[in-house]
């Protein structure tokens, strides 16, 4: 992914994470947004948590029955709608599913507050609107990682596969990529609708810092 070192480098070094302080960084699958949350927070020894984490617990103890929504992939999850299909079903299904996440993600982040502690929360859950951009006593910011080039998108899924050697195989999300690029076109748009930085991943890393420093300033600490 080009760029992408330079990305997590400059974050690293040059954005102090007030403590405490929620950074939610959204975007797709394979748009790099678990590398630079990883990245983040270990140089700021923050905490790091995925929403595809949290979803997996619920799986566990949340029978298919009840939320089927909860057990697809966020870009299948429309798959589990009981209305005809329709334009709209692949944002419709997703929003269901991460409507079931919202209030186990805003429990994370109140906990973190209220113990001081600074969290990263990827995942493509992390959405404008959905979770909290503002919260007491700390310090929200937000953005979202978008994948511009379908080539690179695609490329990023294969080079993933090969570096964990077949345990996150690209063929289940090459086969439901064009359902994955609707998601992010979805998401972007609600992204700029609610003025949250929209990131190219693929961007300079000076861009990411100025879009993210921008929305600090914009969403200060709450009292």
């Amino acid at each position: 992914m080009p760029h992408a070192q330079n990305i997590i480098r400059t974050l690293a070094h040059a954005l102090p994470l007030a403590c405490p302080t929620i950074v939610l960084i959204g975007g797709v699958s394979g748009s790099g947004k678990s590398t630079l949350a990883r990245q983040l927070a270990r140089e700021h020894g923050a905490d790091v948590l995925s929403s595809d984490t949290i979803r997996a617990a619920l799986q566990a103890v949340v029978p298919y029955a009840t939320a089927p929504a909860l057990h697809h992939s966020s870009f299948d999850a429309w798959r589990t709608l009981t209305t005809m299909p329709g334009p709209g079903d692949i944002l419709a299904g997703f929003c269901k599913q991460a409507e079931l996440l919202a209030p186990a993600l805003r429990g994370a982040m109140e906990r973190a507050v209220t113990e001081g502690r600074s969290l990263v929360v990827e995942g493509v859950h992390a959405i404008p609107g959905l979770l909290p951009m503002t919260l007491p006593g700390a310090q929200v910011l937000t953005v979202f990682l978008t994948v511009s080039s379908e080539r690179d998108h695609r490329h990023r899924f294969m080079l993933r596969e090969a570096q964990t050697r077949g345990s996150r195989p690209a063929k289940p999300y090459l086969d439901q990529f064009t359902d994955l690029r609707t998601l992010q076109a979805n998401l972007e748009a609600r992204a700029h609708s609610l003025g949250v930085p929209v990131v190219d991943s693929d961007e300079q890393a000076s861009l990411v810092l100025h879009h993210l420093l921008v929305n600090a300033e914009r969403l200060p600490v709450s009292a």
